[in-house]
């Protein structure tokens, strides 16, 4: 997954695997981050997916 500064992460989509690959954690993370609210998850054609910006909008900066 390859995702340039330049990309419009308004209109990418993830999957559940790619996500988990962009936050460096297991897919049953991001499974429970969906189901508390963090991000919203989509479905098209039986496919789960997740919108990128929705991602990077949820991570918190720390100081």
């Amino acid at each position: 997954m390859n995702f340039n500064k330049t990309s419009n992460h308004k209109k990418v989509f993830v999957t559940k695997k790619e996500a988990a690959e962009l936050l460096r954690c297991d897919q049953t993370s991001i499974d429970r981050w969906a189901r508390a609210g963090k991000f919203p998850k989509y479905g098209i054609g039986g496919k789960i997916l997740f919108r990128l910006s929705d991602i990077m909008d949820s991570l918190v900066k720390i100081d």
